[in-house]
């Protein structure tokens, strides 16, 4: 994994960023980056991944975009919590 640019800071504004969630749907939005943490996990053959989680918070949301967001993670939801039962 390669450094982060300098100016990706927490602050950072994403003005109309393409939020593709595959089949739950695409969205274009505004946001707003709030906190990089560097986190790790192990792969398939037990080496250790290195990457940056970006967590964004959602600016100035449409209602029916709301809604149509809303929607998408809670399909997002039913599905991951199906899967993990089996």
């Amino acid at each position: 994994m390669g450094p982060l640019p300098e100016n990706l800071q927490p602050g950072f504004q994403f003005k109309k960023a393409l939020l593709d969630l595959g089949s739950y749907g695409s969205f274009k939005v505004n946001m707003e980056l709030v906190v990089i943490n560097e986190d790790h996990e192990l792969d398939d053959d037990d080496n250790m991944v290195h990457f940056s989680r970006l967590s964004c918070r959602f600016m100035k949301l449409g209602l029916a975009m709301e809604r149509k967001i809303q929607s998408a993670v809670f399909a997002f939801e039913l599905d991951f919590n199906k899967k993990k039962k089996r």
